[in-house]
Formats: structure tokens, C-alpha cells, sequence
């Protein structure tokens, strides 16, 4: 397999797209406006100018699907079309009038809204859906909900397949599952579903349906719940849907006229400060749930389906030995003494050793312009294991090892802090050290002294020991420290755990290093695609050919070791899933092999 990098590029052409440019008109209109971010987020699916605080104050009231092109906008946007021919055809002669127009309208504006959005899968996915149920209702085809759902879902799984891998796309399709589910199983009485004085009622019970059935993802996704979702979608939903996205939608056309434009725009972000003015204080109903708790978001289907049948009456005995098992289902797993997890963070390195519900992290990830690891894989992680980091070893002073440590200290203050490196409020994590914590012990094998800024050779080497089993962690040294560490402290290499070397470079692992420290699995942080084609093959085959097993994140995702009194085991996330065809092109196969 070829690879390559981009050296030099000249513009073909400065010609923007239409799509950029009534974009950059735009934003020239709304751009001094508070909530501009939102507004282009609502139009043209432009999330990256969303601020991170108006980022947490969606995700935690759980609203942020009203803020990106989605279903609902689609829809809107195709009843906007449809009321619009509608209006029309009232001034036309009857012999003009064409039934099926108003549909087709409708058609064209949800492809026209979703071509605005930049064709992003869920806004090509809605406008999929809203295209087959026109269909069905153009020829008067007689099917029940949850054949449009199949039909819809087909349609979209045969225009990308890939879609498969999508959260967003098992949002959206739950959604509408647990929609249906909830109307067909748990509806009002016929007659609060009549009548303009049950319309709060109707939306709180809509409301409350989706929250209890979309429990289970969200608590696998986001790591969470929010207890306020209720009241703020309540809130949010009819004023982003009736009153912000028909204003942007009416602002478009109107681009033309900048006066006229502006204040639409305005209009529009001043309906924006209404709905932050209730979800800003809703924002503290968000609870971080670990993955203990997860079978208990089973506990919204489980209900509706026992209250439907009955079987409360029935059966109470059988319905609270199951509502025991879902609360008591934790206990089931035998848990480990301690337990190591290399993070996928790509390239770059970041472990977390964890005992007792609490944790020493090994390395950060790294940083980029506007985030890091810490912030999107490694502080979800620990939320989501329920687990206190009190401690964080940095290998060497590269980005991808130091990335995420500004964020973790925001987040953990009083985080303790080891490095080779002369850093105030650091440590010294230097040959000779060593500490006991929580039955581990560690013990620093490199580098010898404390230097201003580490390099791979000045990376923190550090031995993990419980009095049975080891774990040699060895940052990105190569073949110059590992012939010192081999001929001075031969005898303190041997481990039954190694992270591999500099992500396994040719420039590392040497065979004696190898021989001194003889692991029985190796573990390398890649990551997939890199620029620098790591891990190298020739490094790959070095170690199978001395009968050490090899796991790469790049191929396998997290690893995750768990220590037990008389065993211990290794567990490559990707192999431990069901192996569905998609796996064999996403991580079980090596590329390079």
C-alpha cells in the first residue's frame, strides 16, 4: 500500500461554489451576532466555529440534535416548500392545480436544505427517509410504521454502507424505533389526543417517551444523562423548530438584500438568547453515569413492555427478580485486582493503570490546535469507568505524550506529576525512584538524570510490580538507552507486559533489549495511517519471531490487561466484538501484512 503527503499546492481556480458563497454572505450578515456559531450550525452544518461552552450546554441538556442539520430540519424545511406551493396553488385555477406538487416541493427543498449542509450523512440520511415516505404517499401505498423505518433504513445502508459505523446514524434510527415503539405501546387516551388543550400534554409525553428509550445509547456514547432533558427539550424544541429554523430559512432568500437579511438574522438570534436563557441553569442536571450502571438504561424498554402486558399482575415475582438482576448485574463480573488499558488515542500514548476505582495515568495523548486527547478520549474514558486519576507519569517532553496534561490539571488540580524534565510542580521521575501505591509498586529504570527538555532517549522508563506480575513502561526510548538499560540493570528488565518502544520504530526494540526484558505480550500505541508508517514490519516480525505476542491499537483499538491472583488477561477491543464483515476492513487484517 502507497502513501503520500502534499508538498506544494496551486489553486486551480479561486472560484468559490455557490454553496461558499452565499456561505461567506452569510456570514458577513450574522457575523457581529452572539450566536452566529448556531446560526451557520442550523444552515449549513458548520460546526467548527461552535464554542465549547455552548457545545457542553447542548450535549448536557441533551438538545444539541435541535443545532445540527437534521430529521427535524429536513422535515421543516420540506413542509416550508410544502405550505409554500400550497399558498401558491390557492391563487391558481383549479384546472392548474396538481395534487402531487406540493410533495414534490417538499422533495426538492429537503435535498436543497441537505446540499446547504454541505450533504452531510445525517441530513442525506433524512433526506432519504422524507423521499421514500413522498414516495409511498404519491402512490398510495398502504404499509404500517415500521415498514417505512426498514425501508428507510435499507435505503440508506445501500447508499453507504459505512453508515453502519456511525453513532449519529444508531441516534437517529433508535429515535425513530423508539418513537414508534412508544406511540404503538404506551399512547394517550384517545381523547387527550384531540383537542388544542392537550398540546403541552402531548409534547411532554412525546418527550418523555424518548428520553426513556434512548437511554441505553446515551449513556454508551455520551457517558451520561442529563436529569433535565425533559424541561429543556420541552422548552427548546418548539421555539428552534416553529420560530429560529423558519427565520433562517426565510433569511436565505433574502440574502439579496442586506438590510432586510440582517434583520431576519437578528430576529433569528435573538430567538437563540430565549432558549439559552432556560438551558444555561438546566445545564447542571447532567449526571456523569460509569459503565457499571449500563444495563439499567434497559429499564425504559423492560417498563413500557411489563406495563403493557401486564406482567406486573401476572408475574411480580419474575418482574422484580428482573428488575433485581438489571440493579445487581455488576456484581456478576469478577473484577481484577488491578488492571492496565492502552487508549487508542492514535499516534501517541496514553495508559491508564487503575486499582480500586482509582487510577495513574502513563502519558496524556496529544494536542492540536482547539483540543486534545485528554479532553475527547481519555477524561470520557475515566468518567466512564468510574474511576479518580491521582497521578500522571509524562514519559518525555513530545506533543503526543504531553498533549492532554494542561487539560487534566484544569479538570484535577491536585494531580500528582512525575517527569524527567525540569518542570515546577513536577517530580523527578528519575532512575532510583520509586513508590508504593495502593499495592503497586513502582520503580523508575530511566533516564539517570533530570534534563531541561526530554527527548525519545530521556523518556521515563518505569517497571510496574505487584509482587507476581510486571509491567515494563518504556515512552519512545530507542536503541541508544536500551543498550544502557541492558548492560546496567539486566536483571531488572524481565516483564511479563512491555509497551513497545517509540510505537515500534526501526529505531527501537533491539534484540537484546528484547531478550532482557522477554514479554509475553507486547503492546504498541499506532496510529492507523500514519505519515511515518509505524509500526515498522521488520520491528513486527522481531518480535513473532521470539514468540512474543503483538497488539497494536492501530489494529485492535484499546487493549485492556486485567490482573487476577492466579491469572491474567489480555483483551484487544476490536477482537472481543462479534466479527461482523466490516471488521475485516476496519482493524482485524493489517494493512502492511
Amino acid at each position: 500500500m502507497a502513501s503520500a503527503r502534499v508538498l506544494r499546492a496551486t489553486p486551480i481556480t479561486l472560484a468559490c461554489g455557490a454553496r461558499q458563497r452565499l456561505l461567506t454572505q452569510v456570514e458577513q450578515h450574522a457575523s457581529s451576532l452572539r450566536w452566529h456559531a448556531i446560526l451557520l450550525a442550523l444552515v449549513f452544518g458548520v460546526m467548527k466555529t461552535l464554542t465549547p461552552e455552548a457545545s457542553a450546554v447542548l450535549q448536557q441538556t441533551g438538545t444539541m440534535h435541535l443545532m445540527v442539520i437534521s430529521g427535524l430540519h429536513i422535515v421543516l424545511a420540506a413542509l416550508f416548500g410544502w405550505g409554500l406551493m400550497r399558498a401558491v396553488q390557492r391563487l391558481l385555477p383549479l384546472r392548474w392545480i396538481v395534487p402531487s406538487l406540493p410533495l414534490l416541493v417538499g422533495v426538492l427543498l429537503a435535498w436543497s436544505y441537505a446540499w446547504l449542509a454541505g450533504e452531510n450523512p445525517p441530513a442525506i440520511r433524512a433526506a432519504l427517509a422524507f423521499s421514500v415516505w413522498t414516495l409511498i404517499r404519491w402512490w398510495g401505498v398502504t404499509c404500517t410504521s415500521w415498514q417505512v423505518w426498514l425501508w428507510c433504513v435499507a435505503l440508506v445502508f445501500l447508499s453507504e454502507p459505512m453508515m453502519v459505523l456511525s453513532n449519529s446514524f444508531w441516534l437517529s434510527c433508535v429515535a425513530v424505533a423508539g418513537l414508534i415503539f412508544w406511540f404503538q405501546w404506551a399512547p394517550l387516551p384517545y381523547g387527550l389526543r384531540q383537542g388544542g388543550q392537550w398540546a403541552l400534554l402531548r409534547v411532554v409525553h412525546l418527550q418523555c417517551g424518548i428520553t426513556l428509550l434512548l437511554l441505553s445509547l446515551q449513556w454508551g456514547i455520551f457517558k451520561g444523562i442529563s436529569l433535565t432533558s425533559l424541561p429543556a427539550n420541552i422548552w427548546a424544541v418548539p421555539l428552534v423548530s416553529f420560530v429560529t429554523t423558519p427565520l433562517v430559512l426565510l433569511a436565505l432568500p433574502l440574502a439579496s438584500f442586506p438590510p432586510l437579511s440582517y434583520r431576519t438574522w437578528w430576529l433569528a438570534d435573538r430567538s437563540l438568547d430565549v432558549v439559552f436563557m432556560v438551558l444555561k441553569p438546566l445545564q447542571r442536571g447532567w449526571i456523569t453515569i460509569d459503565e457499571h450502571y449500563l444495563a439499567w438504561s434497559l429499564l425504559g424498554w423492560c417498563g413500557v413492555i411489563i406495563w403493557r402486558f401486564g406482567w406486573w399482575r401476572v408475574y411480580p415475582a419474575s418482574v422484580a427478580a428482573l428488575v433485581l438482576y438489571l440493579v445487581l448485574q455488576r456484581e456478576a463480573v469478577p473484577q481484577p485486582k488491578w488492571r492496565v488499558d492502552m487508549l487508542d488515542v492514535g499516534h501517541g500514548l496514553a495508559i491508564v493503570i487503575e486499582q480500586e476505582g482509582h487510577a495513574v495515568l502513563f502519558d496524556t495523548g496529544s494536542q492540536w490546535l482547539g483540543g486534545d486527547m485528554a479532553q475527547y478520549d481519555i477524561l470520557p474514558y475515566l468518567r466512564w469507568r468510574g474511576t479518580t486519576p491521582e497521578a500522571v507519569i509524562i514519559s518525555h517532553s513530545h506533543q503526543d505524550h504531553i498533549g492532554g496534561l494542561g487539560f487534566l490539571l484544569q479538570t484535577y488540580p491536585a494531580l500528582t506529576v512525575y517527569s524527567p524534565f525540569t518542570e515546577p510542580g513536577h517530580r523527578a521521575c528519575i532512575q532510583g525512584e520509586n513508590w508504593q501505591w495502593r499495592g503497586l509498586r513502582f520503580t523508575v529504570l530511566w533516564p539517570p538524570k533530570l534534563v531541561a527538555h526530554a527527548g525519545n532517549d530521556d523518556s521515563c522508563v518505569v517497571r510496574i510490580d505487584d509482587g507476581k506480575y510486571r509491567v515494563l513502561l518504556t515512552g519512545d526510548i530507542e536503541i541508544k538507552a536500551e543498550r544502557r538499560l541492558e548492560s546496567a540493570l539486566r536483571d531488572e528488565l524481565a516483564a511479563d507486559l512491555l509497551q513497545i518502544p517509540h510505537h515500534g520504530s526501526k529505531t527501537s526494540s533491539s534484540a537484546p533489549f528484547l531478550r532482557a526484558v522477554n514479554p509475553r505480550y507486547a503492546l504498541a500505541s499506532t496510529g492507523r495511517y500514519n505519515p511515518w508508517r509505524l509500526p515498522s514490519a521488520a520491528v513486527i516480525a522481531r518480535y513473532r519471531q521470539v514468540g512474543h505476542h503483538w497488539v497494536d491499537t492501530a489494529q485492535s483499538g484499546q487493549i485492556s490487561v486485567r490482573f487476577f491472583n492466579e491469572r491474567w488477561q489480555v483483551l484487544p477491543y476490536r477482537e472481543r466484538l462479534l466479527p461482523f464483515w466490516y471488521h475485516q476492513w476496519f482493524g482485524v487484517k493489517r494493512d502492511s501484512e
